[in-house]
């Protein structure tokens, strides 16, 4: 656990300055405001790392299952040190890609450690350990990480969280080495082999979806639910900055509410509703929060809804306890793996697309008073483009621009959409007017 906990640590001190950094490479003048090109080239980026993710994850997990779980945290501890030691140092896109690169080859740490936790857990209590361990660990990148992260770049620069990451994903491979112990003994794995043909993404998708109806439905269904994480995951920074002008010192209180919830909702809701249960209503929970995030357009509804899906994230601790309950022992590394291939995929196809339709890509939006046109006509804070920028204010009719780019225009008309439905146009039904009011 403490191995996970260091890594997502490093992580969280690297998260909410890694967008910002990408930007003052990719500007011509150095700043670290998120614009489109730097947008596009961290969505590029991001997503070397997943494809490499994808095609090497199975077959790490497949070798924890032959070697021992600790020397592939291991390896995934220092792999993830350099990233953030190169990431840190970077001064063009080549060396902003080649980090990624040695992150993609070396990113097991959180199957192998699934299958740690799943190796020392009896099955009656796989689920709910499972769920403390990625609620503590998740929180260590939560409540620690971006709120130090905020600290160190308020006080020492942009970059400096970025060097403590690599001294924390160093000073974790050191601990891995001399303190954890094996947690799959020799005897069962001294006639494992580590069989080729499963230790490569499609052998490791066939390992997974290839079994059983059982797996095939508890893979499609993390599937579906990480696709939406991915989506949250890789533009909630650029999201909040967008809406409100928020960087790390902004978002950081929010963050650590976040971990806090991810702590505790595991461990205290997953025992009482048990697995199935856990799984269903926690993926109704967190669709629902994501939704609400998508119309929330003032900080308060920014904050609970958030809050409420990082509630529903108890569905994905019960569904990797679910699955690892389907294998034996020695093949369980090479199971989560593949369900972390699986996890890759879905990322994989979202992370290009997201970048390209950022918020950065869109106008500013500023504050400004107007008159909900409702019954009560009193006034309300709603959040509106910037006189300056390109196309209207959802407080006007939205007009065809003009433009002949009909994705622009699509775009556009996206954009005043949503804004119209926060409670500028008059045929929006109350119950929506109420809630993004």
């Amino acid at each position: 656990m403490l191995a996970n906990w260091m890594y997502f640590l490093a992580l969280g001190l690297v998260i909410p300055v890694l967008g910002r950094v990408i930007s003052t490479v990719v500007n011509p003048d150095g700043s670290p405001n998120v614009s489109p090109a730097s947008s596009i080239v961290g969505g590029d980026v991001e997503a070397l790392d997943k494809i490499c993710t994808f095609l090497f994850v199975g077959f790490l997990g497949a070798l924890s299952d032959v070697v021992g779980r600790k020397p592939l945290m291991a390896y995934s501890a220092l792999g993830f040190s350099l990233t953030c030691y190169m990431q840190a140092r970077a001064k063009g896109i080549s060396m902003l890609f080649l980090a990624d690169l040695v992150d993609g080859l070396s990113s097991c740490m959180s199957s192998v450690c699934n299958a740690y936790v799943a190796d020392a857990s009896p099955p009656e209590r796989r689920a709910v350990n499972l769920g403390i361990f990625q609620g503590v660990s998740v929180a260590g990148a939560f409540i620690l990480g971006f709120p130090i992260s905020a600290l160190l770049d308020a006080k020492y620069g942009l970059r400096a969280p970025m060097y403590v990451a690599a001294a924390v994903g160093l000073l974790n491979f050191v601990l891995i080495i001399l303190l954890v112990p094996e947690s799959l003994p020799a005897e069962q794995r001294k006639s494992k082999k580590l069989d080729l043909r499963s230790a490569n993404p499609l052998g490791a998708l066939n390992l997974l979806l290839g079994r059983s109806g059982v797996l095939r439905g508890s893979a499609a269904a993390y599937f579906l639910v990480w696709l939406g994480n991915a989506c949250i995951n890789s533009q909630f920074g650029n999201y909040v900055n967008h809406l409100f002008g928020w960087g790390p010192q902004e978002s950081a209180p929010l963050l650590v509410l976040v971990g806090v919830m991810i702590a505790i909702a595991p461990p205290a809701l997953v025992p009482r509703l048990g697995l199935k249960r856990s799984i269903e209503y926690g993926a109704i929970v967190y669709a629902l929060g994501l939704l609400c995030t998508a119309f929330a357009h003032s900080p308060l509804k920014i904050i609970a809804s958030t809050l409420l899906t990082s509630v529903g994230c108890i569905c994905i601790p019960a569904l990797v306890a679910f699955i690892a309950n389907q294998a034996a022992p020695a093949e369980r590394g090479a199971l989560l793996g593949a369900l972390e291939t699986h996890r890759s995929s879905a990322s994989l196809s979202l992370t290009r697309a997201t970048a390209a339709c950022s918020p950065s890509r869109s106008p500013k939006l500023r504050r400004c008073d107007c008159l909900a046109r409702s019954s009560s006509r009193r006034p309300r804070t709603c959040w509106a483009r910037s006189p300056s920028s390109v196309g209207p204010s959802p407080c006007s009719p939205w007009r065809r621009p003009a433009t002949s780019d009909w994705a622009d225009g699509a775009r556009r008309a996206a954009f005043a959409l949503l804004d119209r439905i926060g409670g500028c146009a008059d045929d929006v039904p109350n119950s929506i007017k109420s809630f993004v009011a």
